[in-house]
């Protein structure tokens, strides 16, 4: 497969660029900030449909232009392809392959086969497990249309039950349907989970020898792959969790006055440079913020000034006097030591601890195990669990869902509807952000304003 030329319009900081390619090797080179890594993203996006910073399509749309367009000529095994790739901020991409619309991505993979490194690479070992699936997925989905297919029907199975799920609360006629998703999810799932657990096996052969060639012989490098289920079957896997879960509760305190805190064209800085856009806005007693924007933007930032890191920022900040704040941070890798003396450090009530806890799915096993032990979902509900028993005005929770699953998120969603806390939150899931946001506020990265 060779790379023909590449036309870029009002994407990115290119109003237009029309870049013809060699055969063989190619070097882009010049000045940072020049658009270098843009060219590599345009061409990788023609391949995948997807950036791999994971910016959204809008974000990748020049300032004052509402669309942009790439067109990519490859041609492979003799065969000349022109994808032209439509970017809209209001509705979805447009693509076509030599001037012929498709219906579906799965169309365009395996057309334009890329092997992409960048500094974001370093994403699949630092985050947590979804960011490894979707390398594993993004990988087979160029290589096999048997499993883009098999995965394609999984993520639609799952959302519809999950959407069931939600709704028994209210219908509980709706729970004898589930046996039907149920049936199609171990279909696919069981499918899904063999072909990774074979893609490993693959690129185990080929990195351990390029290991053991780097390193002169002296370290084995092996690759395994560990489904979210342990070695439980999937089938008595979901069987499982199909258990209604326990109803949570939260007793938060009455803020005296109407606004908690105040954002005046405010940016928190760090060496001098801010990390956001200014951004103007106002925590009500009782409503539910989400903060929205791109990684990187400064969400997370904002919620560490408001719980008391002392973080450089312009603007202005108002904070009420004699404020409670509960805080759920979103790294949960410091944690150690054992339950108790976690409850007995953070000052509340071990008993109501632990039982938050068993509601949340944990096994009275894990009571005796070290924190640093457990996985990242256990760790995310030790600290939504100490938030939990703590009695606040203000709930400052960032991305609590991280990790955890579905049962114990509906418990969560249910609990915030219930029980109306004020709440600061940042979280990445867009149906929980929905059900339990009273504003939403857009949080622009600093990056985003030098562009503009």
């Amino acid at each position: 497969m060779i790379v023909e030329s590449l036309k870029l319009q009002n994407y990115r900081n290119y109003e237009y660029l029309n870049m013809n390619f060699d055969e063989k090797i190619n070097i882009i080179y010049g000045d940072n900030a020049q658009g270098k890594t843009n060219i590599l993203e345009s061409i990788y996006l023609s391949g995948t449909t997807k950036s791999h910073r994971g910016t959204k399509d809008r974000d990748m749309i020049q300032f004052g232009h509402d669309e942009a367009h790439i067109e990519t000529v490859v041609e492979k095994n003799g065969i000349p392809f022109q994808i032209d790739m439509h970017l809209k901020k209001n509705s979805p991409k447009g693509i076509a392959i030599n001037k012929i619309p498709i219906r579906k991505a799965s169309e365009l993979f395996g057309i334009i086969n890329i092997v992409f490194f960048s500094p974001e690479d370093l994403n699949i070992i630092k985050n947590g497990p979804a960011e490894r699936r979707r390398f594993i997925d993004l990988e087979l989905a160029q290589l096999d249309k048997l499993y883009l297919s098999d995965l394609s029907n999984y993520n639609r199975i799952i959302n519809q039950r999950n959407k069931l799920l939600k709704d028994v609360y209210n219908r509980n006629d709706l729970l004898e349907t589930l046996e039907i998703w149920d049936l199609q999810l171990i279909q696919y799932g069981n499918k899904i989970i063999e072909r990774r657990k074979q893609f490993i096996g693959q690129v185990n052969e080929i990195i351990s020898e390029v290991h053991r060639k780097l390193t002169g012989g002296r370290e084995e490098l092996k690759l395994y792959y560990e489904p979210g289920i342990g070695n439980l079957e999937f089938e008595k896997a979901l069987l499982k969790n199909r258990e209604r879960a326990e109803e949570l509760k939260l007793l938060p305190l009455q803020y005296r006055s109407d606004t908690l805190v105040t954002f005046l064209d405010a940016a928190v800085c760090y060496g001098g440079n801010s990390v956001s856009c200014p951004v103007s806005f106002s925590i009500r007693r009782g409503e539910r913020v989400v903060l929205e924007g791109s990684n990187g933007s400064g969400k997370s930032s904002l919620l560490k000034f408001v719980v008391g890191e002392a973080l450089e920022h312009t603007g202005t900040i108002t904070m009420g006097s004699g404020l409670v704040i509960s805080y759920v941070p979103q790294d949960a890798s410091h944690l150690q030591g054992t339950l108790s003396d976690f409850a007995k450090k953070n000052q509340i009530e071990e008993a109501l601890f632990k039982a938050i806890l068993r509601k949340l799915d944990f096994e009275r096993i894990q009571f005796e195990k070290e924190i640093q032990d457990f996985s990242g979902g256990q760790k995310k509900k030790v600290l939504i669990a100490k938030s939990l028993c703590e009695q606040a005005h203000l709930y400052v929770w960032d991305e609590p869902l991280n990790f955890v699953d579905l049962y114990s998120r509906m418990q969560i969603e249910q609990l915030i509807r219930e029980f109306s806390p004020t709440m600061l939150l940042v979280e990445h899931d867009q149906a929980f952000r929905e059900a339990v946001a009273t504003k939403t506020v857009q949080i622009e990265g600093a990056e985003n304003e030098k562009r503009n």
